[in-house]
This record gives C-alpha cells, sequence and structure tokens, in this order.
C-alpha cells in the first residue's frame, strides 16, 4: 500500500493553521511538537507511520465545526481518529494532514428514554412480574424447547446431551480458562484505571442492587452451574 504524497504547500502554511486552530481550540488541544504528533502516527495497523502534521483534540460538536471549516478554508486533509485501536488502517495520517481526535468528546447525550420502559409488567397473584421482552420470549422459548425434547425423548436426548458435554469440555478447555483468565485480569486493569471510576448510567445514575443482592446472585449463579455440570 502507497500512502498518499504530501503537499509541501499546505506543510509550508503549518504555522498560520496551527495559530487559527488555536484560536477556536484550547491551547492543550493542539498538539502540533513532532515529538508529540508521533503519538498519532498510525492505529493499530502499526506496519504504516506517519506523524500528522498537526492533532487537534475538540470536545463539542461546536469546536469541531470550527476545526472543519479552518480547514477547508486552508485546504488541509482532515483524519477523523477514534481510540486508534483500527487494524484497517482507517485513521493512517498524512504528513500534511490534521488528526481529529474524539477522545475528548465524552459528554452524555440527554434523553428521555427510560431504563424498562418497554418492558411487559404485571402481577399474578402477590407475585409481581417484569418481563424484559424480546430477551424473556427468545430465552423462554428456547427453555421450553429444550425441556419438550428431553420429555419427548429421553433416550436420544440423553445421549446426545452426554455426549456434547464432554466434547465440548475437551476441545475448547482452553478457551474456557483462557477466557476466564481474561476476565480477571480486565477487571483488575479496570480497577487500576481511570476507567475504574467512571459510574455506568451518569454521575446520577444509581444501583438497582446493592452488595448482598450481587453477592447473593453471584453465590446463585456459582451453585446453579456446580449443580448443572458436577
Amino acid at each position: 500500500m502507497e500512502m498518499p504524497i504530501p503537499n509541501p504547500a499546505i506543510m509550508a502554511r503549518k504555522a498560520r493553521v496551527v495559530e487559527r486552530l488555536q484560536g477556536v481550540l484550547p491551547f492543550d488541544a493542539v498538539i502540533f511538537d513532532e515529538r508529540e504528533t508521533r503519538a498519532y502516527e498510525c492505529d493499530a495497523l502499526t506496519a504504516y507511520k506517519c506523524p500528522p502534521m498537526v492533532a487537534v483534540l475538540p470536545s463539542s460538536t461546536q469546536e469541531v465545526s470550527d476545526v472543519l471549516r479552518i480547514c477547508h478554508e486552508e485546504g488541509v486533509p482532515v483524519v477523523p481518529r477514534g481510540s486508534g485501536t483500527s487494524l484497517a488502517g482507517g485513521a493512517l495520517p498524512t504528513a500534511d494532514c490534521v488528526i481529529l481526535g474524539v477522545a475528548r468528546m465524552n459528554d452524555v447525550i440527554e434523553t428521555d428514554y427510560e431504563i424498562g420502559q418497554d418492558n411487559i409488567e404485571g402481577s399474578v397473584g402477590p407475585f409481581g412480574f417484569d418481563i424484559h421482552n424480546p430477551v424473556f420470549m427468545i430465552s423462554g422459548l428456547s427453555i421450553m424447547a429444550f425441556v419438550f425434547y428431553a420429555l419427548a425423548l429421553p433416550e436420544q436426548a440423553g445421549a446426545i446431551f452426554g455426549w456434547l458435554r464432554p466434547a465440548l469440555t475437551n476441545t475448547f478447555d482452553w478457551f474456557f480458562l483462557g477466557a476466564a483468565n481474561i476476565f480477571v485480569l480486565f477487571c483488575l486493569m479496570l480497577i487500576v484505571s481511570p476507567w475504574g471510576s467512571v459510574r455506568l448510567g451518569g454521575q446520577d445514575a444509581k444501583p438497582d442492587y446493592g452488595y448482598v443482592g450481587w453477592f447473593a446472585m453471584l453465590f446463585a449463579a456459582g451453585m446453579g452451574i456446580g449443580l448443572m455440570f458436577f
């Protein structure tokens, strides 16, 4: 793959482009030092590297609009960039471009959607229910199909399930163990990283269940797995 040849005329206007960008963005949101722009020289496709002329980090749609307007007036190509994890080379910069990073655009957009507004709620006698449709329908029908199959053809179902369990555990044991270890390491990484302080649902969100409820659910899930497989 050949990268586009940078335009020397655009690179010669770097100082003016930087000055105009600093007029609409905070000072620390315009990165133009060659040592610092190397952090944006590629995404996860590291086979191709090229530091951009400038990298900007707007934090609002208005700032994005201002950056695009200036780049359009100056004839500077713009390369959008998310978290830099793409393996397709979608955020590869050129030496005459402006990288437009969206890492600082993390404000939660207000919405009138309420969690659970599409659920089906009701009660049967003293017992209430809250059905998450279509999750409940899919899982409920799947369970009923397995139960009906096991009751209608017990010998055949026993033979198939008796073969299926050891086949899966013997063939994919590496996957089960590897996935469990990855999940644990990922959770530990979240704890020690800045992401560990992010409150899901926004700053005003409150958990539906307390620590006792979560531990009870984890214990029930663990006991259920033990009873099913051992």
